[in-house]
């Protein structure tokens, strides 16, 4: 199916975005980009696209970094901190992440 624009306020799409933000986490302690002590920066949802696959495509549009700021890892909940209580958002880039899910085939 065709690519349209999303609901960020469906179960399903807010369920996506929290698998972005593991994934991303995973893959940066994976890479050595995120140090011990550091914490996941995450910005704004900034775009949500859906397509109809075998299954539901979420292609999300998310604000994220790596940071050590003291400041940022106090402030921070299982190693995610908003940018919103967090003045270090020089260390935010734009990525573009997706997401299929796939109800049936999960046990």
């Amino acid at each position: 199916g065709g690519i349209y624009d999303g609901d960020l306020t469906s179960p399903e799409a807010q369920e996506a975005v929290k698998q972005v933000l593991v994934e991303f986490k995973n893959r940066a302690s994976a890479s050595g980009q995120l140090a011990s002590g550091d914490v996941i920066l995450v910005g704004d949802v900034v775009d949500v696209k859906e397509q109809v696959v075998a299954g539901q495509k979420y292609i999300i549009t998310i604000t994220l970094g790596v940071t050590s700021n003291a400041e940022c890892s106090a402030a921070a909940e299982d190693g995610f901190v908003s940018s919103t209580v967090c003045s270090n958002t020089e260390d935010l880039g734009q990525h573009i992440i997706e997401v299929v899910s796939q109800p049936w085939m999960e046990t």
